[in-house]
């Protein structure tokens, strides 16, 4: 081959990645992404506090919301999905939406002021919300809403459904336990609705075994699956129902094992095998409702 065909060939690559560099320059300029980078850095200002309390909240022991950091990348992943329809919607920016959006930084101001992560959160929802209709218009608003509104399960929002339902949970987790070991003929005593003693080994189920952070995480899975399976109607509402049904046993199940872990090896194995059997709880829900998800058509 002589060195002019060398030197053409060469030439050839040029074109192409000058082409996509100018492709990439052209979308990192445009006005959309240069108000969507803007917008982002005023979010991370007036949320950075909220922000960190809420990873804290993640990372805690004996968290709610131990499932947090997955909320995100799921968002982002559900919105990817739909990237071939978002790719067609033309941006129409709507800058009357700079009104609301000043009332929402007052009260984002307000609630920092205050600690109120609770309303904090739902503003975070309500600001991202109003960011995409000012940059995009009503049609990536639509576009976006629901891996938005997804983000709601990273947050601390929670706090009234763990008020109320943590002690019911825990009583209804301890009978599914006791019910399990009677089964399997290790003679269980209950001696109060949360306590359960056998031959070698007595454990309380204690409040963060009720099996309600076990319901949150599951639900939000739900979701996810519910989002990017695009099931009919009636096949979500029977992953909804399943939930509950389905946590209820697979944490009284849980709570079995450690009590048979327990008897059989002691104490110090059975709060070790405590410790980490949440996770292995969480790992079978998500592949159950995998399996259903796609029994029922997700392919």
């Amino acid at each position: 081959m002589s060195l002019d065909a060398i030197s053409t060939g060469a030439g050839q690559v040029k074109p192409a990645e000058s082409e996509n560099s100018h492709e990439w320059k052209r979308i990192l300029t445009s006005e959309p992404a240069m108000l969507a980078g803007i917008a982002l850095l005023g979010i991370l200002l007036a949320f950075g506090p909220f922000i960190k309390r809420m990873m804290d909240f993640w990372f805690e022991k004996d968290s709610y919301y131990s499932h947090g950091p997955l909320i995100p990348l799921i968002s982002a992943y559900v919105a990817y999905c739909n990237r071939d329809k978002l790719r067609t919607i033309p941006f129409k920016p709507q800058y009357w939406a700079l009104a609301p959006l000043g009332v929402l930084m007052y009260l984002v101001w307000a609630a920092n002021v205050t600690y109120q992560d609770a309303g904090l959160s739902f503003l975070f929802i309500a600001v991202l919300m109003n960011t995409t209709l000012i940059i995009g218009g009503w049609r990536w608003l639509k576009g976006l809403f629901l891996p938005i509104s997804y983000l709601i399960f990273a947050m601390p929002t929670w706090g009234t459904v763990i008020d109320t339902y943590t002690n019911p949970l825990q009583s209804l987790s301890s009978k599914v336990a006791f019910t399990i070991l009677n089964v399997l003929g290790l003679r269980p005593t209950m001696i109060d609705t949360t306590n359960i003693a056998l031959n070698n080994f007595n454990f309380t189920v204690g409040v963060p075994c009720s099996g309600l952070k076990l319901v949150l995480s599951v639900t939000a899975f739900m979701i996810f699956f519910a989002l990017i399976a695009r099931l009919r109607w009636f096949y979500n509402v029977l992953l909804f129902i399943t939930i509950l049904p389905l946590c209820l046993f697979i944490n009284g199940l849980r709570i079995a094992m450690i009590g048979i872990v327990g008897n059989a090896f002691g104490q110090a194995t059975g709060m070790a095998f405590h410790d980490y059997s949440g996770y292995i709880a969480l790992i079978v829900c998500f592949l159950i409702l995998s399996k259903l998800t796609r029994a029922m058509g997700w392919k």
